[in-house]
């Protein structure tokens, strides 16, 4: 089969990717299969039976997830997985998931449950042997144009439009160049038989209408669609790589950065460093709020898995936060009237006393009145933090005794709001504003928070002597 021209153009791409990646020498530590029983799938068997033969034996394990979502058909998939391999004399294994059942209890939608089902089998296959450390999956050129534009059309940047990466980690795809027609056809004319889909023919899926509807139409425009896309992600992974690159030079191993050395970077390197930060590609949303928070000196915003953001006296870190126990907000504070979304609470900031008439909308309220002059720079509310301290009295308080001396359950410390500025926590309500050595101006900012009726506890907001 891979003698003919179509079946050597198919076997020259695999292995010339294997050569790009240096991974020759790499297999003889064993590889792990997704075995689908599709036409892909088959192919990707049938390209390493070949390597073999013409290079050198090495450990091959076809692997076949039965996810549990097509019934009957399922069962076919399975059956056949296992009838080819025996024909081809290769190892095969396979697993049962109640993918249905899972993405329910996850509230995930079903292909990502699946998907994440079959990788962490393929890991579990590898821990358990000694013998396999690399996973082969058949992705095509054809598949990658697809994600390509659905990661477009979801506003992706350089890195999700660069489409499926050819390597990741001990994860390659030797037929990412290789069209799926080329694929199918070669099979077809060998009458090598292999199973398919029916959900792949449903366009009710977004991925089958862009493979059905849409690129027929781009062929139009491009026939060689496959290796213009090909070219694309080539160039978009080559820019990327580069600004990962020099993200990672300006972190050099730095856990902690200023704030102002950040924000003077480029939109672009402040992505990928916050990323980095992170341990995990942060969103578009979340990238932009952080950006603009990197105009103040103080604030924590949390994002995926609890990891939050911190920064204090203009330094950047990133820790990670126990679910049930963080309650993370950080709202810069002006003029006019601000809403905290997590704790229903509106903050107002006026230059006049707001009277108290008005303050009837709220459950419970508390107002400070503040020199102008002891502000310093812009005010946001956060909550408290680790090693927080207020200036008052006469002495330097730390937050966490305050907080003890009231017997404000810990539970509840995360959910009081701590009025802050430039030089840290400007206003801690119930307790008093900072002292130091200012306030003589005439001029006075009157800061008013008030809890709305509703599911948020006013007691644990303010604490329950506040008022």
């Amino acid at each position: 089969m891979f003698s003919s021209p179509l079946g050597e153009k198919i076997y020259r791409c695999g292995s010339e990717f294997l050569r790009k990646y240096s991974l020759e020498d790499k297999l003889h530590s064993g590889v792990l299969v997704g075995f689908s029983g599709g036409a892909d799938s088959v192919m990707l068997a049938l390209f390493f039976c070949e390597y073999q033969e013409r290079n050198a034996p090495l450990p091959l394990l076809l692997f076949h997830v039965n996810h549990g979502i097509r019934g009957e058909e399922a069962e076919r998939d399975e059956r056949f997985s296992r009838e080819l391999s025996e024909e081809l004399g290769v190892e095969f294994d396979s697993l049962f998931v109640d993918v249905p059942k899972i993405a329910k209890e996850r509230g995930v939608g079903t292909e990502e449950a699946a998907r994440d089902v079959r990788y962490s089998a393929f890991d579990d296959i590898i821990r358990g042997r000694n013998d396999i450390s690399l996973i082969a999956l058949a992705h095509n050129a054809t598949d990658n144009i697809e994600t390509v534009l659905l990661n477009i059309l979801r506003g992706s940047g350089s890195r999700g439009a660069s489409g499926i990466p050819p390597v990741r980690g001990n994860i390659f795809r030797p037929l990412l160049s290789v069209p799926k027609e080329d694929i199918v056809s070669l099979l077809t004319e060998y009458k090598i038989p292999f199973v398919t889909d029916s959900t792949n023919l449903s366009t009710e899926y977004r991925r089958n209408y862009l493979r059905v509807e849409v690129l027929p139409l781009l062929r139009n425009i491009n026939p060689s669609i496959e290796a213009a896309f090909s070219r694309l992600s080539d160039n978009l992974r080559s820019d990327d790589d580069c600004l990962s690159s020099l993200a990672e030079e300006f972190l050099s191993g730095r856990t902690t950065v200023p704030c102002r050395e950040l924000s003077a970077l480029h939109g672009a390197l402040i992505a990928r460093v916050l990323s980095l930060m992170a341990g995990e590609s942060l969103s578009y949303s979340q990238i932009s709020k952080l950006s603009e928070l990197l105009s103040g000196d103080n604030f924590s915003y949390t994002v995926r898995d609890n990891k939050i953001f911190y920064a204090e006296r203009g330094l950047l870190s990133v820790k990670d936060g126990k679910a049930g126990e963080e309650y993370t907000y950080s709202v810069k504070i002006g003029e006019g009237r601000t809403k905290i979304e997590e704790l229903n609470l509106e903050i107002t900031v006026t230059h006049e006393p707001v009277d108290k008439t008005s303050l009837n909308i709220y459950k419970k309220s508390i107002q400070a009145q503040i020199s102008d002059d002891i502000i310093d720079g812009e005010m946001l509310v956060r909550p408290k933090d680790e090693g927080d301290t207020v200036y008052y009295g006469g002495m330097t308080r730390k937050l966490k005794k305050l907080f003890s001396d009231r017997k404000i359950p810990p539970s509840e410390r995360k959910r009081i709001p701590v009025l802050c500025d430039g030089k840290g926590v400007l206003w801690l309500p119930g307790y008093g504003i900072r002292c130091d050595g200012k306030g003589s101006s005439s001029r006075k900012v009157y800061v008013t928070m008030g809890v709305y009726s509703g599911e948020s506890d006013s007691d644990a907001v303010f604490g329950s002597e506040y008022k």
